[in-house]
């Protein structure tokens, strides 16, 4: 009766993953809402960026964009998107004339992924092919978080999680060529693969994202918390479950 009753007890964790694995997967209505939002604020960006071309001198050469704001590349491929192009294309050894401290100041997985399918297509441009890696970076990772939420609270939550990252003032980041896409892919698939208890591969993406930017290191505490937390738990439960039988 008791080998029983422990066979039950082994059951009902099993069942309750697959469960949470299913809740965790959006819906269709989710995955069409996450697209819908990311599209029209990409669009609102897009207005904005050809708006303060053409309207604001370049702190350079203290002219206006006028017409060539129209090509996204002219608002948007300047400040540290001209370091990951550099590192993509040369990496981090020394360049005449360039400052290999202020390069160091970069991480390096960003460029790399960028660096390699420039590789593989040689024809596209740093700027096009960065922003293609941060906007489908920034998609996936909304799809996941939306998973979470809609979860936790329903479509509701799902609306209200797309207001909050892509109304903020600064989601302009995550669709140029900047690592916050990136770095939020991978805060994305640390929390997924820790709610689903795949610790490991939640270590995994932490450790990219220690590589990605200096503060994505903190991204070690997300597998390691949901581990000791669920742990204690686990020990709880089994203490209870002796008491009964």
């Amino acid at each position: 009766q008791r080998l029983q009753k422990a066979r039950g007890h082994v059951a009902v964790p099993s069942t309750f993953a697959s469960a949470r694995l299913h809740t965790l997967l959006p819906s269709t209505r989710s995955v069409r809402l996450v697209c819908i939002w990311f599209v029209l604020s990409r669009l609102a960006i897009y207005a904005v960026g050809v708006v303060g071309a053409t309207t604001f001198l370049h702190q350079r050469t203290l002219t206006t964009a006028h017409m060539g704001a129209l090509n996204p590349a002219v608002s948007w491929h300047q400040w540290d998107s001209l370091w990951y192009e550099d590192i993509a294309r040369d990496g981090y050894t020394p360049q005449p004339g360039k400052s290999s401290t202020e390069r160091a100041a970069f991480f390096p997985l960003y460029p790399a992924v960028v660096g390699v399918l420039l590789t593989i297509v040689p024809g596209v441009s740093f700027f096009w092919m960065a922003t293609i890696v941060s906007n489908v970076c920034s998609l996936l990772a909304l799809l996941l978080i939306a998973g979470i939420a809609e979860s936790r609270g329903g479509i509701d939550e799902v609306g209200r999680l797309l207001v909050v990252v892509l109304t903020s003032a600064g989601s302009f980041y995550l669709s140029i060529p900047y690592a916050e896409g990136l770095l939020l892919l991978l805060i994305a698939a640390a929390m997924v693969l820790s709610d689903r208890e795949g610790y490991r591969m939640s270590a995994v993406a932490a450790g990219l994202g220690a590589v990605t930017k200096p503060h994505g290191a903190a991204l070690i505490l997300v597998p390691v918390v949901q581990f000791l937390v669920r742990s204690r738990g686990s020990l709880e439960l089994r203490r209870l479950t002796r008491l009964a039988a």
